[in-house]
């Protein structure tokens, strides 16, 4: 019997150490024909573009400095 296949997955990032963790997975993804977008807050500080993925932001109440003391 053959298992659905996912054509879409969604991936939530927390902290910087799952993220390098993350462009691994990613970059073996893109490796093998997938399109790959990365959603983050537009004052991340740790989603930059990367020829394996695509990345979009979105607008939040916070400065580079209010996030960075967050984490």
């Amino acid at each position: 019997k053959n298992q659905p296949v996912s054509e879409e997955m969604l991936f939530t990032k927390l902290l910087i150490f799952h993220w390098l963790s993350m462009c691994a997975v990613l970059a073996a993804l893109s490796q093998t024909g997938h399109e790959i977008v990365v959603i983050a807050p537009e004052v991340n500080l740790n989603v930059k573009a990367s020829e394996y993925y695509t990345p979009e932001t979105y607008p939040v109440p916070l400065t580079r400095e209010e996030l960075g003391a967050s984490m």
